[in-house]
């Protein structure tokens, strides 16, 4: 998948404005947390648009722009996405875009390990030895592991915060819409 269409699904799962009681997020745009990320440059045409009700959609091409930019640099470029199997790309990049790129490519990088039965280093930095093994790997068993880890992950937010369980449903059922698809070719398609 190229990035516009791992974004369209990303943006699927992540709405439009909503402020949630009890989400540590806090106040977010298409996904965007104003808690994590104050200094996006599109928090001001947000502010300019309010009142807005839970999942509005402001068309503003700009911002648009700017949620597309955002998801970009801070997500796709660091998880070096196009360089990853098609097979995988939108699964780790809205894994790392829910729960951090780090945490996303650590847990990723132990299902490298897992999988291929290799050691490899697991620093949260998808590199070239992520990127070749994660090439090497066969596509459908990778996806079907990478999944249940992200199943486990997230059991694991709630064993270790039930306050966030208001969340699983929604987190699981995002989990869930993803399907394993072959995906011919690797790199920029």
């Amino acid at each position: 998948m190229k990035f516009i269409d791992s974004l369209n699904v990303v943006l699927q799962h992540e709405g439009g404005y909503a402020k949630v009681p009890m989400d540590k997020g806090g106040e977010t745009y298409r996904g965007i947390s104003r808690v994590n990320w104050p200094n996006w440059p599109g928090w001001p045409i947000i502010d300019q648009n309010k009142p807005l009700k839970k999942n509005d959609i402001i068309a503003n091409r700009l911002l648009d722009k700017l949620v597309g930019n955002f998801y970009f640099e801070n997500f796709w470029q660091k998880i070096n996405a196009d360089q990853l199997p098609g097979s995988i790309r939108t699964l780790l990049f809205d894994f790392a875009i829910n729960s951090g790129v780090k945490t996303a490519v650590k847990v990723f990088q132990t299902v490298l390990e897992d999988t291929l039965n290799k050691q490899t280093f697991i620093d949260g930095i998808v590199g070239p030895e992520t990127i070749k093994l994660a090439n090497q790997a066969n596509q459908k068993v990778l996806f079907d592991n990478f999944k249940e880890a992200r199943l486990k992950f997230y059991n694991s937010i709630v064993a270790n915060n039930p306050t966030q369980k208001k969340f699983l449903k929604g987190w699981l059922n995002r989990l869930d819409s993803f399907k394993y698809t072959t995906v011919l070719t690797t790199g920029f398609i």
